[in-house]
C-alpha cells in the first residue's frame, strides 16, 4: 500500500515545536498525511475491482474492514463483495490455495 506510518517533514527536527509559551506536536500532521495516503490507496483499489465479477477480502490487517466499508458505499460494487474473512499471515502460495478453495 506504500502508506507511510511515520512521516517526518524536512524542516522538522524535534517531536514538538515551540512557539512562545506553546508547544505543538506534529502528531495531527502525521495523522492527516496517513489518512490522505489511505484514501488514495482505497481509490486505486476501487478502480482496480470495477471490472471484477467477485471480490473476497481476507488477511490479518484492519485494512480489509476499511475497504469493505468503501465497497459498501459504492452501489455499483456492493454486489461484487463475496465475503470478508480474518486469516493469519500467509505466503503467496497459501493465498492462491485459499482463494481457489473459496471459489
Amino acid at each position: 500500500s506504500h502508506i507511510d506510518t511515520k512521516v517526518r517533514t524536512p524542516e522538522e527536527s524535534k517531536k514538538y515545536g515551540r512557539f512562545g509559551g506553546h508547544y505543538l506536536t506534529y502528531k495531527k500532521n502525521w495523522e492527516n498525511e496517513k489518512l490522505e495516503q489511505t484514501n488514495l490507496f482505497l481509490k486505486i483499489l476501487l478502480k482496480e475491482i470495477e471490472d471484477c465479477d467477485a471480490v473476497v477480502l481476507f488477511g490479518p490487517s484492519i485494512m480489509k474492514t476499511i475497504f469493505e466499508k468503501e465497497i459498501k458505499n459504492d452501489l455499483t460494487l456492493i454486489g461484487k463483495l463475496a465475503g470478508v474473512f480474518d486469516t493469519n499471515s500467509m505466503t503467496e502460495n497459501q493465498m492462491v490455495a485459499w482463494v481457489k478453495d473459496f471459489f
